[in-house]
């Protein structure tokens, strides 16, 4: 099994997108930041190192707040979904497998739709939920 970690990074009601490389598989599509675990490294240290790599930000905090078990490419995936309210750095493209960064609200992100990734479609519904019943806090 593949461990996973993204990060739903908030600020104010927005949440930040990355948009993925071309050249990558889905290629142009938007997703949350993060990757795969490194050996010899905790989910919660993957998830603020691909925060650095692909956007250039630094937690100060991370919450779990959810997994996934998924399948996608006949590969088992266990995503663990953190949120990130505070931070040092200003998000930008950090990283030739980023060509794009944006500030999104829930609805706005659903309405991205097909331009999401699948494994961004996948956490989307818990994440709407525990926004608006406010887990995670203000």
């Amino acid at each position: 099994m593949i461990v996973v970690a993204q990060t739903a990074v908030r600020l104010d009601n927005r949440y930040l997108l990355i948009q993925r490389s071309l050249a990558d598989s889905y290629g142009g599509l938007w997703a949350l930041p993060g990757g795969g675990q490194d050996d010899n490294e905790t989910v919660e240290k993957a998830a603020s190192r691909e925060l650095q790599e692909e956007v250039g930000i630094v937690p100060t905090k991370l919450t779990e707040l959810f997994q996934i078990r998924s399948a996608q490419d006949n590969k088992e995936y266990l995503t663990h979904i953190f949120l990130c309210k505070q931070f040092a750095g200003l998000p930008c493209p950090a990283t030739e497998d980023v060509i794009g960064v944006g500030w999104f609200t829930i609805p706005e992100i659903w309405k991205l739709d097909t331009s999401l990734t699948p494994w961004t479609i996948e956490c989307l519904p818990q994440l709407s939920f525990l926004v608006r019943h406010n887990h995670g806090g203000n």
